[in-house]
């Protein structure tokens, strides 16, 4: 449709084709349009341009041509002959609209960013075309014009057509499909990285209580990349994420991350080990006394109490805990022969009845069972209930035989000692004293 007014006064206006798909050409819509040389009504158009007397529009232009179908050229000569100053020539389909069917659009077989331009080839499948110029655009839309790229991305492309033979000069012609896209160049091998374009693992860390470097970063990239991420044992990737505090074994993967023509690419991962820091013994002094010795030991790193411990009935056991670095044994007996001996020879509390128990590996390689104490304990508790699987129940049935146990049976606890702090009345402090002192063993001893 052409609407009213559509070129009224257009005194640029030099050409006009007029398409067979128009159905509708507005009151004076091209009135005045003084520079108008040629007219090319296509069928349809042809009759509806007769019937509305647009030939009046170009009155003032003697040297205006309108091109109609022969079938028409005696009805419109008879119509306008004598009334307009115009003339009518016959030119059945000499002149059409390029359209994107008018041409083929040759892409190269690489389209892989290489740092050149990648230039299309339009071929004219239709003779009678004018000259055309292939535009490229960095938009559908084709609003954006840019220069023949050469960088990675989709691009889409057009052609402007000069008049030929048997068409009209026309721009922006395209077809369907007439986009492109450059590819990202190719990662390089790992081989082809140099050795300060990769990060190391560093070598002979021991855990300090700090945070540690675990690798040294690369000191240069491979051309096209901008930075490198790093990530411990597959977490989120940050340019600082490489540094790790705890004893044990980390893998550090490395990612190299490139520009928008070069695609991002994983390294060598690095696995890295912390080691346990080693245990060295304190050095342990002792000084004699009156039926006890006063030990004095070297403080530890990191030691906030330290457990004395006797041999006592062919067994190692827990005697005593202290916050300072020394400590005196008393009740000894004249003439009898006691060792002191380090914690590494001491089977504490070491425990492997239960795969499923939460446990603390000591430096010594020896393991402290932390059961029942442990969310994975409770779990275990509760699922040794065969039924009334409630807190109350489980503390009745398997928690408080446990505790009375270690209470009252005096091969476990040879010096045992209870005491307590409440807010109850002295009454029933005194009360509850005297059940503990009725049910305890008469040979055990509160020391």
């Amino acid at each position: 449709m052409i609407g009213d007014y559509s070129f009224y006064n257009c005194k640029n206006l030099t050409s006009v084709v007029i398409p067979s798909t128009v159905e509708f050409i507005g009151y004076e819509a091209f009135t005045y349009c003084s520079s108008v040389t040629d007219v090319y009504c296509y069928p349809n158009a042809s009759d509806l341009f007769w019937a509305e007397g647009h030939c009046d529009d170009f009155a003032p232009n003697k040297a205006t041509v309108c091109h109609v179908n022969a079938d028409q050229l005696e009805a419109y000569r008879k119509k306008y002959g004598n009334d307009v100053n115009v003339s009518f020539t016959d030119n059945p389909g000499a002149v059409s609209v390029p359209d994107g069917d008018d041409f083929a659009m040759a892409i190269p077989v690489d389209m892989t960013y290489d740092g050149e331009p990648k230039i299309i080839d339009v071929v004219e499948k239709s003779e009678g075309l004018g000259r055309s110029t292939v535009k490229y655009y960095a938009d559908k839309e084709r609003e954006k014009e840019i220069e023949c790229p050469a960088d990675a991305g989709t691009y889409y492309i057009a052609v402007d057509v000069e008049d030929g033979d048997a068409f009209t000069a026309a721009e922006k012609v395209f077809g369907e499909f007439w986009s492109y896209t450059i590819l990202k160049a190719a990662a390089p091998d790992l081989s082809e990285l140099t050795d300060d374009q990769k990060a190391h693992a560093v070598e002979g860390l021991v855990y300090n209580g700090d945070y540690q470097d675990l690798i040294t970063p690369p000191e240069s990239l491979p051309e096209g990349y901008t930075k490198v991420l790093y990530s411990l044992d597959g977490q989120h990737l940050g340019e600082w994420d490489f540094y790790g505090r705890k004893a044990g074994t980390y893998t550090v993967n490395v990612k190299y991350i490139g520009d928008n023509n070069h695609r991002d690419f994983y390294g060598e991962d690095k696995t890295v080990t912390i080691a346990e820091e080693a245990y060295s013994a304190p050095g342990i002094t002792y000084e004699k006394g009156e039926g006890s010795v006063q030990l004095n030991w070297t403080a530890v790193e990191g030691a906030e109490k330290y457990g004395i411990v006797g041999f006592v009935d062919g067994e190692w056991k827990l005697l005593a805990r202290s916050n300072d670095t020394t400590y005196r044994l008393g009740k000894l007996k004249a003439g009898e022969e006691y060792n002191i001996a380090d914690a590494e020879d001491m089977p504490i509390h070491e425990d492997n009845d239960h795969d499923h128990w939460d446990k603390f590996k000591l430096a010594s390689g020896k393991q402290i069972s932390l059961f029942p104490f442990t969310q994975n304990a409770i779990i275990n508790l509760y699922d040794a209930m065969s039924d009334h699987k409630t807190p109350r129940y489980i503390l009745r049935d398997i928690v408080e035989p446990a505790v009375n146990e270690a209470l009252y049976d005096v091969s476990l606890f040879p010096q045992f000692c209870l005491g307590w702090r409440s807010a109850l009345p002295e009454s029933v402090e005194n009360r509850i004293g005297n059940i503990v002192q009725s049910k305890r063993p008469r040979h055990n001893t509160c020391g």
